[in-house]
C-alpha cells in the first residue's frame, strides 16, 4: 500500500514594504504564491500606494495588517477596534474584494485583541510564532519558517515552546 501525504508551500509578507511589488514579480515568475499583508500606513517605512494594492491583489491573496501597524496590545479598546476594522475596510474597497486573514503587527497578541479580529469579520489571523505545523486556533496561527534576522535566542526560546528540539532527538532511530 503506497501511503501520501500532502503538502503545500506558500509564503506570507508583512508591512507593506515598497520593495513588495520587486519581490511579487519574482514570485509570480517562479509560481510562488503569497499573502501579502498590508497596512494603510507604516511609521517603519513607507508603504505601497493603492495602485500596487490593487495589482497585487490581482495577483495574490491579501490580508489585513491594521490602519497603521500600531502594536495592538498597547492600545486601548477604542483605538484597537478602529486600527483593525478601518484597515479593514479600506484594503477591501481598494481591492474590491473581501479579504479574510489578518497578520498581527509584529506578531502582538492577546485574547482581547484575537476577539477584536474575528469580531471584525476576519475568518484567521497569523501571528510571527514560529516553528508552527499544525493548525490549532484560526486566530492564532502560527508561522513555521521567519525569514527574519533574529537573535538565535529567539529561535531557542520558540524550539524550547513548541519542544521541537525535544522531539527532533526522540524522532532519530
Amino acid at each position: 500500500m503506497l501511503m501520501t501525504s500532502s503538502f503545500f508551500v506558500t509564503t506570507s509578507w508583512d508591512d507593506g514594504a515598497i520593495t513588495d511589488i520587486k519581490l511579487a514579480q519574482l514570485l509570480l515568475k517562479y509560481n510562488i504564491p503569497a499573502t501579502f499583508y498590508i497596512p494603510l500606513q507604516n511609521t517603519e517605512r513607507k508603504v505601497i500606494s493603492k495602485k500596487d494594492i490593487k495589482w497585487l491583489s490581482q495577483n495574490f491573496e491579501i490580508g489585513g495588517h491594521t490602519s497603521s501597524h500600531k502594536d495592538l496590545t498597547t492600545l486601548n479598546h477604542h483605538d484597537a477596534v478602529n486600527e483593525v476594522s478601518i484597515g479593514k475596510k479600506e484594503i477591501e474597497q481598494i481591492i474590491g474584494a473581501e479579504i479574510k486573514g489578518f497578520c498581527y503587527p509584529k506578531g502582538k497578541v492577546n485574547e482581547f485583541i484575537k476577539q477584536i479580529v474575528g469580531l471584525s469579520g476576519f475568518q484567521f489571523a497569523r501571528t510571527t510564532e514560529l516553528f508552527g505545523s499544525v493548525i490549532g486556533d484560526k486566530l492564532r496561527l502560527p508561522t513555521t519558517v521567519h525569514a527574519y534576522n533574529h537573535n538565535p535566542v529567539i529561535y531557542a526560546m520558540h524550539g524550547v515552546k513548541r519542544k521541537l528540539f525535544f522531539n527532533l532527538l526522540k524522532n532519530r532511530k
